[in-house]
């Protein structure tokens, strides 16, 4: 497969501080595809990353996260 294209939206909440504890959450957002075109089959692959703070309350904070679209293909011909 290859890719022919990428987008993304990045949103940032706050600057990280030293020595903060970060985690992430990626969650795969939706799969749109097969579609046949010029090049080959396509999909576009649409996730969403959410970077978390953990605070010693426990309670977490989101710091930034990013939209992520990727046009996928598999050439024409391929197997």
């Amino acid at each position: 497969t290859g890719v022919l294209g990428t987008n993304s939206e990045q949103t940032y909440d706050r600057y990280l501080r030293v020595g903060e504890q970060v985690r992430i959450e990626l969650a795969l957002e939706s799969v749109v595809g097969p579609k046949a075109t010029g090049m080959g089959v396509r999909y576009f692959v649409t996730s969403n990353s959410t970077w978390f703070v953990a605070h010693e309350d426990g309670h977490s904070e989101k710091v930034a996260s990013m939209l992520l679209r990727v046009l996928k293909f598999i050439p024409k011909g391929a197997a």
